[in-house]
């Protein structure tokens, strides 16, 4: 069941950008399948702080019962509500994984109009398309009040891989991109024996996405090549990645990455 207040059509990904509030704050990442693509790696969600917005659940009549979706308005990026359970709701950013696409519901999930990646209701990926579950976010019931408040947001990257997860990282010069619950890919690069680096995966050109190579990333729309290290080895870019803290734990075999990540991909089309 699906309650699209203000329709399910596709919204633009230019016309996302524009009305996002990260938008004016520049890009920094970009979502897209590459080689080295891993899973499991969770975000705390998409470039708009969501703390604090708040869903009225009578708004939402698709609500009522379990199993029902609507597609939620008002919010400063597109969000999906799921009633899970008689007394547990779920809220999806509709941004896919793969490339940004807004996401619709639709068949008992959620569908990319895009590339035709599917999810349930869940938000677990099921098929089409390769790519990540949708990013899920934060939520307060408050049942006297009937509203359900979203948290999360901001574009902050704070999450610990373990390197052993990641085979390209065996070797010094090794790079590999991580996944996980968000719209934000990373790639990670291992520059020494104990000494890695992590980058926000979008073209400084035009924010398209980098993917990893047997050397280094490559902005897969207009060719740009970075080195490992993220240094700028051909244009039409004109500086190279910009990277994420770090901490490595090596008695755990761990990699601590931090920093504030906007996402800013574009798809092919626009």
């Amino acid at each position: 069941m699906c309650d699209c207040r203000g329709g399910c059509g596709e919204v633009s990904r230019r016309e996302f950008l524009q009305s996002s509030t990260a938008a004016a704050l520049g890009a920094l990442l970009a979502s897209a399948c590459g080689d080295g693509i891993i899973g499991g790696a969770g975000l705390t969600g998409p470039a708009a702080n969501l703390d604090g917005f708040s869903i009225r659940l009578a708004d939402y009549p698709a609500l009522a019962t379990v199993g029902g979706m609507a597609v939620i308005t008002g919010a400063p990026v597109p969000l999906a509500a799921v009633r899970s359970s008689a007394a547990s709701y779920d809220v999806f950013s509709l941004a896919c994984p793969h490339a940004g696409t807004t996401v619709t519901p639709g068949g008992g999930g959620f569908r990319c109009p895009n590339h035709g990646a599917t999810w349930n209701t869940a938000g677990t990926w099921t098929g089409g398309q390769r790519t990540t579950d949708l990013v899920k976010l934060q939520t307060t019931l408050d049942t006297a009040a009937g509203t359900l408040m979203v948290s999360g947001g901001g574009g902050n990257v704070d999450l610990t891989i373990r390197l052993s997860s990641f085979p390209a990282l065996a070797a010094i010069g090794g790079v590999a991109r991580v996944d996980g619950n968000t719209t934000v890919p990373i790639g990670v690069a291992r520059l020494g024996v104990s000494t890695y680096a992590a980058y926000g995966l979008a073209c400084p050109h035009e924010q398209y996405v980098i993917d990893p190579t047997g050397s280094g990333w490559r902005c897969s729309k207009h060719g740009a090549r970075f080195a490992p290290d993220g240094a700028l080895l051909e244009g039409p870019a004109e500086t190279g990645l910009t990277a994420l803290m770090v901490t490595l734990d090596a008695s755990t075999g761990t990699l601590r990455i931090r920093g504030s990540a906007v996402p800013g991909n574009r798809d092919d089309d626009d």
